[in-house]
């Protein structure tokens, strides 16, 4: 499926000149990290734009512009950064209106006269009296009339869309010459704010970023040896089977207590975002390293919160044929001690030096989301129920028969039901698990979390003498 495309803007800047504060002003959420604390964006961030009275556009956050050397983190940064320039139709170049030009400036502008695109100068935090200054520096960079805004507060951004605006409508009208051929592709790809969010999580350093490198086929996300190489939450599109994904990759999460820095904390806020809005979360493990009770945890986290949870196993080429049985049978054991209400969790072997086990991953994605979102008729319910308690009856609360009267499906996403009993204070939680196996087993609900609700009364739909 061919892919829409939009006027692609990047915006490049020494560190901590506002790439990202302007980021998420386009976008008009905190998309990025954002902190006085330099060089916090190391992968390219990409999100289109479609501001009312604007033609859409996509725009590209950039790592800062900082001395390397090759073989370093700064070099694989400017890397990300350089590829992003390649792909724009514009380069939005940010300054500090508060420092003034700097010889780093200096040198940036140097290169982007190089690289023969349209320059558009912009001074950032024009709202301090000192940005006034620093516009009529700015001349002398050598490109057309900067534009003064002040991303953090919205000024300026009438003028900086205006400034814009001829690249946009130029790339607009060669996308739509591009695409006559593709109508019935182009009416799918258009419903991108329905695609399915897939974020992957899990310790540092567990292969989450080279994951998505594999499947996209690109070195698009920073790797290395290092811990916490990703810091922001990356966002990435891609289509399988005909299903838009938007997959999120995400800082790696460590214990609570071993967060010793702001980066290390905003980081891990934004892991927890992307758990609690994307339906589907895959946990990564590392096949290699021990099974660690903060691997549990995220599990369980991500299952508190109602999502789909798949368990990839990365590296799974490393290990021998005859041990991967074992290797399995371990894992799913350990998580039935601390998570035993979630029968059926999914395992992915996956590889992704080797590109193995992923179009098993999207396969079980696809499957688990199905079933993620299914309902089921309220009279089948009650039959069911019917039968349950015929078999297992259930106990005594201080010498009261508990009674379940009536059960119905509230919602789907994830499955939740709502039980009309009669007393709904101390009901045992040993039958509420007893339930949700007979429910999952009665209609296939493997792997998902499946939620009960207590409501005291009478079955609502009984018809009354």
């Amino acid at each position: 499926m061919t892919e829409k495309t939009f006027a692609k803007v990047a915006l490049v800047g020494r560190p901590n000149v506002g790439k990202s504060t302007l980021f998420n002003r386009f976008l008009g959420k905190s998309k990025a990290i954002v902190d006085s604390t330099p060089g916090l964006t190391r992968d390219r961030q990409e999100a289109k734009v479609n501001t009312e009275g604007t033609i859409p556009f996509s725009v590209i956050d950039t790592a800062g512009f900082e001395h390397r050397e090759a073989s370093t983190m700064q070099a694989k940064m400017w890397d990300q950064t350089e590829k992003a320039i390649q792909e724009s139709d514009a380069v939005l170049f940010i300054v500090d209106g508060v420092t003034g030009i700097t010889a780093q400036d200096e040198a940036i502008a140097k290169y982007l006269r190089e690289k023969n695109k349209p320059v558009i100068c912009i001074v950032n935090k024009g709202d301090v009296k000192k940005a006034e200054e620093t516009i009529f520096d700015a001349y002398s960079l050598g490109f057309s009339e900067p534009v003064l805004i002040s991303a953090a507060h919205g000024h300026g951004m009438e003028e900086l869309y205006q400034a814009i605006k001829p690249y946009i409508e130029k790339n607009a009208k060669t996308a739509k010459a591009e695409d006559k051929g593709n109508l019935v592709e182009e009416s799918i790809d258009e419903k991108q704010d329905s695609s399915l969010q897939l974020a992957i999580i899990g310790r540092p350093n567990v292969g989450k970023s080279s994951l998505l490198n594999a499947i996209i086929e690109e070195e698009r996300l920073l790797v290395g040896e290092e811990a916490g190489v990703t810091r922001d939450s990356i966002f990435l599109n891609w289509v399988y089977k005909g299903t838009n994904f938007e997959l999120i990759d995400t800082a790696g999460l460590r214990k609570s207590a071993r967060r010793t820095d702001i980066i290390e904390r905003l980081s891990a806020k934004k892991t927890q975002e992307a758990i609690q809005f994307a339906p589907i979360v895959v946990v990564l493990l590392d096949i290699t390293r021990a099974l660690e009770k903060q691997d549990l945890t995220i599990v369980h986290n991500v299952y508190k919160e109602g999502r789909c949870v798949v368990i990839g196993l990365n590296k799974w080429d490393l290990v021998k044929p005859y041990k991967r049985d074992s290797y399995i049978k371990y894992f799913k054991e350990q998580l039935g001690v601390v998570l035993p209400q979630a029968e059926g969790i999914p395992f992915v072997p996956l590889s992704a030096k080797k590109r193995l086990g992923l179009r098993d991953l999207f396969n079980v994605c696809l499957n688990l989301y199905k079933v993620w979102q299914k309902k089921i008729p309220t009279s089948r319910l009650n039959e069911w129920l019917e039968e349950v308690l015929s078999r297992h009856q259930p106990p005594l609360v201080r010498g009261r028969r508990l009674k379940i009267r009536y059960i119905t499906q509230k919602k789907a996403r994830p499955p939740t039901f709502l039980l009309f009993v009669n007393i709904k204070e101390g009901f045992p939680e040993s039958y509420i698990r007893y339930m949700q196996r007979q429910l999952r087993q009665a209609f296939d609900f493997p792997g998902v979390p499946v939620r009960f609700l207590l409501k005291k009364g009478e079955n609502p739909y009984h018809k009354k003498d």
